[in-house]
């Protein structure tokens, strides 16, 4: 007898630790309001019995799942692909961002939390007297007010890393909220935290002129470059195209020789455009169309490979038509998304150094949403192996929403259900049991 109520009260304190068992103090209550404790005969135990009121595509092997326990109480956990909620926060007027390298942030009423798949990483709550400008990429940006009877009130940007560090930045943050892999707008040019730089000051260090700078991220790298180039005809260095970037691992930004290149070289007048918008693997497509001194007129397209700054350039059997963004497959190989003159979309599997590797695969039409990653291409009209053989025509899932449903091979097709590839279920039910509660 004595065994097993030693065990049912072990079994009654640790479902309190759990997210969905209610609150820890009103258990406690309720076990001092009973005389005897011979006569618990059921402990809190917790069930598998969640309902889940919304949930978020998953990002490397996470997902965001809003549900109540059998009491009614509402949580927000992070959820692995085993339908288990690492952690969670008690409500569900919350905002969370998409893991991202490993971490994601909740932003309360008056909080913000930075937090990776076993738990709370850093609270920044005690930096945000004055309010939260911007988050990402493992930092926030906080303002900080100053009254002084000579210079009046001044607001200053203060950058806060994962450990607590503070830094005051040079220029306003113009970011609203979070911003991908940290890189934080402002002065017409992004901040790189990692290496403590502005762009536009970098490019202005470095004598580099910028007649009409256009800054923009793609991936991990933040990119400055000159939009259109007119030289005026005077034969210096300057009549070349300004490129520097900087990844949000770097510590310094790479400035870009493109003395080398013909097209790029020795300008009268240059048009350039970075057509990537996306890539996960360091590609990015520039097209140009130029005017060198000596009057010849160029056009076409280079790979930028933004891991070693090294141009590359694709003369294979579809190098006249447009390529736009990037994407790592696995094994070495690069899906480069083109558009046919027919006006579809095509994936052309390629190594590095842009050597084909297959045929090019129809994926969808132009302007129609598809995804691919390692685990194969998904379009509108189903699923499909890398090799482009389909592998389910989609019908177990709304693919009109394919943006909105599908991450890390698995797409959700109902609130807390999701499936792989081939339709399958990953799991029954969610479980919340063992879930750690942050706050």
């Amino acid at each position: 007898m004595k065994r097993k109520l030693l065990a049912l009260i072990l079994a009654m304190a640790l479902g309190l630790t759990a997210c969905g068992g209610g609150d820890a103090a009103s258990q406690d209550d309720a076990a001092e309001e009973q005389p005897d404790a011979v006569q618990i005969e059921e402990p809190e135990v917790q069930t598998a019995n969640y309902t889940v009121v919304e949930s978020q595509p998953y990002s490397e092997g996470m997902a965001w799942v809003v549900y109540r326990d059998e009491d009614g109480t509402t949580y927000t956990g992070a959820m692995d692909k085993e339908g288990k909620v690492r952690f969670c926060i008690q409500g569900e007027a919350v905002a969370t961002t998409p893991f991202e390298d490993g971490q994601a942030y909740i932003e309360t009423e008056d909080g913000l939390l930075l937090v990776d798949e076993d738990g709370l990483v850093y609270d920044f709550s005690s930096h945000m007297a004055d309010g939260l400008r911007a988050y990402g990429g493992g930092y926030a940006v906080v303002y900080r007010t100053v009254n002084d009877i000579m210079e009046g009130r001044t607001t200053s940007h203060i950058l806060v890393d994962s450990t607590g560090a503070e830094r005051t930045l040079a220029h306003q943050v113009s970011t609203d909220g979070y911003a991908s892999k940290g890189f934080f707008n402002g002065a017409g040019t992004y901040y790189v935290p990692q290496a403590d730089l502005w762009l536009v000051d970098a490019a202005t260090e470095a004598g580099l002129p910028m007649w009409f700078p256009q800054a923009s991220v793609i991936g991990d790298y933040a990119i400055l470059y000159d939009l259109q180039y007119v030289h005026g005809g005077i034969p210096d260095n300057n009549g070349d195209l300004h490129l520097l970037y900087a990844g949000k691992d770097d510590t310094e930004a790479t400035f870009l020789d493109t003395s080398a290149l013909p097209e790029l070289s020795n300008l009268a007048y240059a048009d350039v455009s970075i057509t990537t918008e996306k890539t996960d693997c360091g590609l990015v497509c520039v097209e140009h169309s130029s005017t060198t001194l000596d009057g010849a007129e160029h056009s076409g397209t280079y790979f930028l490979d933004l891991k070693n700054g090294t141009f590359l350039t694709y003369d294979g059997e579809y190098a006249d038509l447009s390529f736009k963004d990037t994407f790592s497959v696995g094994d070495g190989r690069i899906a480069l998304e083109l558009t046919g003159r027919d006006s579809m979309t095509y994936l052309l599997m390629v190594d590095r150094q842009l050597n084909e590797l297959s045929e090019p695969i129809q994926v969808c039409y132009a302007r129609e949403n598809f995804i691919v990653d390692s685990y194969g291409i998904v379009s509108e009209s189903g699923f499909y192996d890398l090799e482009g053989n389909q592998i389910n025509d989609g019908s177990f899932a709304n693919l009109d929403l394919l943006s909105s449903l599908v991450g890390d091979g698995t797409v959700k097709t109902g609130e807390g259900v999701y499936c792989d590839y081939t339709g399958q279920q990953l799991f029954e039910n969610i479980d919340a049991s063992g879930a750690q509660r942050l706050a």
